[in-house]
């Protein structure tokens, strides 16, 4: 079984421009030569706090999961900034506010999951 963290996500996170793969289910980090970072998943981890707005740097990632962590506060515009995401994924937090307009720009984005928080409002067009 996975370890809890009861930490917040680190800002440095999107400093992460070269990481190639990150998994942390269970704490196991995982790192290829030559591969670019598409896929983060962050769930059930036990993180608390913000999602912090400079995950918005890490540009090449294509789905991003965080559900069942113990997130907090507004889902940040700085997410819009992944332009190459296809899915984001944030259900079962404490998430409110609503959803950012410039995540109803992100063409390519198919899943938009954040169910099982406080959010408001409606999805935007663009």
């Amino acid at each position: 079984s996975g370890t809890m963290l009861s930490d917040a996500i680190p800002s440095q996170i999107g400093n992460l421009s070269s990481l190639t793969n990150l998994h942390l289910s269970g704490l196991r980090l995982y790192s290829s030569p030559g591969m670019v970072q598409t896929d983060m998943n962050l769930e059930g981890l036990g993180f608390k706090g913000i999602i912090p707005s400079e995950i918005g740097q890490l540009k090449k990632l294509r789905s991003l999961v965080m559900d069942d962590n113990a997130l907090s506060g507004i889902v940040p515009s700085e997410l819009g900034k992944l332009t190459h995401a296809t899915s984001l994924s944030f259900t079962n937090n404490n998430l409110n506010g609503s959803i950012p307009t410039n995540i109803g720009r992100m063409v390519g984005l198919t899943v938009l999951d954040l169910s099982s928080n406080l959010i408001m409002g409606s999805i935007p067009n663009e």
